[in-house]
């Protein structure tokens, strides 16, 4: 499959943490993405209702409004039901314990990751999504 080119591909980032907020973005910029950064759940639901990125980066525990919680609202919300997520943790065992099926989360990556991985998963996602309008 020919993969999709990144320019102009939407990425939201939402992690507490300003120095994973840093390199994933630095990385996804390099590769052409258009990216917003949010440092919690609240503002992540804010920036994918306003911009409808083509993939969400969240991670697992954040404040104000976690990983799962933005998931699940992400799902139940007709502007942002598309939009897939790929959950970053540290918490492995506490998230595959939940349900996963109401919620958008298409992969999942373990901290520490690579960026390269990360940017691997985003691009394959995002291929998958053209490959699906593509067939349809």
């Amino acid at each position: 499959m020919q993969s999709v080119n990144p320019i102009s591909r939407r990425v939201v980032i939402a992690d507490d943490q300003p120095h994973v907020r840093r390199i994933v973005s630095a990385k996804l910029e390099k590769a052409g993405f258009q990216v917003w950064v949010a440092e919690d759940g609240e503002e992540a639901l804010a920036l994918a209702r306003e911009h409808k990125p083509d993939v969400l980066i969240a991670d697992y525990r954040m404040p104000r409004l976690d990983g799962m919680d933005l998931c699940r609202m992400l799902q139940q919300d007709a502007q942002t039901s598309s939009i897939p997520v790929v959950l970053l943790t540290a918490y492995d065992a506490q998230v595959l314990e939940q349900p996963l099926g109401n919620t958008n989360i298409r992969a999942m990556l373990s901290k520490p990751f690579s960026v390269s991985d990360v940017l691997r998963v985003v691009t394959g996602l995002i291929d998958d999504q053209a490959a699906m309008r593509a067939a349809s």
